[in-house]
């Protein structure tokens, strides 16, 4: 189960379909000869880190923020304890980072949906961005496309196999006021309160359990995966706009 702030409401729940589910994957994979399972981990895993961009070698904070990203932790240690590490299938864990693309959760699936999904939704309805707190935290935004290519790499790989963890991630990261800028089409030089004042973007409160930025190091990636994304920022937020006529 993904999405941060529904996981401090329904944390039994998490851990359930995040945990335990993984648990059962691995053993129905063991029974069944399965060569590898590929995890679709999380930076959430992170928690809250002072330095970036973000190594797989960097220490996890002592506590994860939220139940989401504790719960998909867990996924990642039973994926190298429960994989080669006792005789079950390789594994591979792949830390995804801020995912976005065709398909993505809009202001139909609820407050909590992806921010550029939200937007792109409330462009379509003629409605102001609505910018959650300041707008100038940050995020590494990283196409589906380029996840999925990743996947089958990691599937594929001779490199990978022991429970490696891999950052998928653009390696660059954009402010809330940049996503809102190029969704709305505005100049990227564009005020933050002339946005405000044309009500084009209205203010919210913040929300619970999120960090200031993620910014991904994909230099393992590209050594054991021979991964790097392939579409810009900047193009798939223009691809996203003609899908939907906007």
């Amino acid at each position: 189960m993904a999405r941060i702030q529904p996981s401090f409401e329904r944390p039994d729940r998490y851990f359930d379909v995040n945990a335990l589910g993984t648990k059962n994957i691995l053993l129905c994979a063991k029974k069944h000869g399965v060569r590898r399972v590929v995890y679709s981990a999380s930076s959430s895993a992170y928690g809250d880190q002072a330095v970036y961009p973000l190594t797989e070698k960097l220490p996890l904070t002592s506590q994860a923020m939220h139940p989401y990203g504790s719960t998909k932790r867990m996924g990642e240690m039973l994926m190298r304890d429960m994989g080669t590490a006792t005789h079950g299938p390789q594994t591979v864990c792949l830390r995804y980072f801020n995912v976005f693309g065709p398909r993505q959760t809009t202001t139909a699936d609820g407050p909590y949906a992806t921010v550029i999904g939200i937007f792109l939704d409330q462009l379509r309805q003629k409605k102001p961005l609505t910018i959650v707190p300041d707008g100038n935290q940050r995020r590494d935004f990283t196409w589906i496309g380029d996840v999925v290519h990743a996947n089958l790499l990691a599937g594929a790989s001779k490199n990978v196999g022991q429970g490696e963890i891999i950052n998928i991630g653009a390696g660059e990261n954009h402010s809330i006021w940049d996503v809102a800028r190029l969704v709305l089409g505005v100049p990227k030089e564009t005020p933050t309160d002339e946005l405000v004042r044309t009500h084009k973007c209205a203010m919210l409160p913040p929300r619970k359990g999120e960090v200031f930025q993620t910014l991904a190091d994909r230099t393992l990636a590209k050594k054991l995966l021979d991964w790097e994304p392939a579409m810009r920022f900047t193009d798939g937020i223009a691809e996203l706009k003609s899908l939907m006529r906007l």
